[in-house]
């Protein structure tokens, strides 16, 4: 049995010209924009840190302040206060206690495991 191909005939696009021009070849910022933006990133990194350490009176908010700061991706702003907030979590003989009698929901204790 002899199967047939057809000769598919697809039709090529045919795009006008972008009138456009390229938007990052004429980017440019001046000293002064960087000097706020690099102002602005300073305050709220202090902004980030001062929360992250409040957090730190409940072991479970700490936990999931940890994981959104992974998950934005700006937990390398963080790394030191990071470790030394896990070591200090984990380091407690009461940590896993604590985590049955609050009776946590399965996302927590997913977070404990990661």
């Amino acid at each position: 049995m002899e199967v047939k191909r057809e000769e598919i005939d697809r039709p090529l696009a045919e795009f006008p010209v972008n009138i456009w021009e390229d938007p990052l070849t004429s980017f440019s910022v001046s000293d002064a924009e960087s000097e706020r933006n690099k102002e602005k990133l300073r305050s709220l990194k202090e902004t980030v840190r001062k929360s992250f350490m409040a957090s730190k009176e409940e072991p479970i908010t700490n936990m999931k302040f940890i994981d959104v700061l992974c998950r934005l991706g700006v937990s390398y702003h963080f790394e030191h206060e990071i470790l030394e907030q896990l070591e200090s979590m984990f380091g407690h003989h009461d940590f896993m206690q604590m985590m049955r009698d609050n009776e946590s929901d399965l996302y927590t204790v997913s977070l404990v495991f990661q």
